[in-house]
């Protein structure tokens, strides 16, 4: 899908490029240098920049028989700006917003209906409940983090980097956190298998159905 958008972009800014009268360059492909090893790709940056002024998009240009990878690549090494972002000032940001309350009432009203709502938090006291959680992305380099805060206060229990993802692991850090705060009432946490020493230890210390509250992690 993203390639049939890419290839379209090309075709509008070609279409357009012919009625504007722009001159394009002469070589789309990049041409390949002899290093130590894979062939690299030498991309002239005047074709880059000559490419960015017709008006098409860094996706629209990757698509010319290279990557997004490569070009960003050679993009930073020249300079250019990705411009991710608009120059317009702030008046006539608002003026925008007020004319598309004037011209699209319904689809403003439908984009509210849309919003996204926060949910009431009714943790008003400290130790009343303590959030779990850990981050996998790094596993691969023996990379887990875990971490617990306090929901009340905001305070973190602890935040530590192991170099696995066992559950007896984890329980020493939660009784690490008890010994310098206290037991909390009740543990928010995911049903993964790092957490269920902890849900033991919660549940042996507090008593079944009102001490460990597991779910999906973003809820966490």
């Amino acid at each position: 899908m993203d390639v049939l958008v890419g290839v379209q972009e090309v075709l509008e800014t070609l279409r357009e490029c012919l009625v504007r009268n722009y001159t394009l360059p002469q070589q789309y492909y990049p041409i390949t240098e002899r290093t130590g090893g894979r062939s690299r790709y030498v991309i002239p940056p005047d074709q880059i920049c000559q490419l960015r002024e017709t008006g098409m998009s860094w996706r629209a240009i990757a698509t010319l028989s290279t990557s997004e990878r490569t070009l960003r690549r050679h993009r930073l090494r020249i300079g250019l700006p990705r411009d991710r972002y608009s120059d317009i000032s702030d008046d006539n940001l608002w003026r925008v917003r007020e004319r598309l309350q004037i011209i699209d009432p319904v689809g403003r009203a439908v984009r509210q209906r849309r919003a996204i709502r926060r949910r009431t938090y009714n943790i008003t006291v400290p130790n009343q409940l303590w959030h779990m959680d850990s981050i996998h992305k790094l596993i691969s380099w023996q990379f887990v983090i875990h971490g617990c805060i306090d929901g009340a206060s905001r305070c973190i229990i602890y935040l530590k980097c192991s170099a696995n993802n066992l559950a007896q692991t984890v329980l020493g850090y939660f009784q690490e956190g008890i010994r310098a705060f206290g037991m909390p009432s009740w543990v928010r946490a995911d049903k993964r298998v790092e957490n269920i020493d902890v849900a033991h230890f919660v549940i042996k210390m507090k008593g079944v159905g009102r001490s460990f509250i597991s779910g999906l992690s973003f809820h966490n």
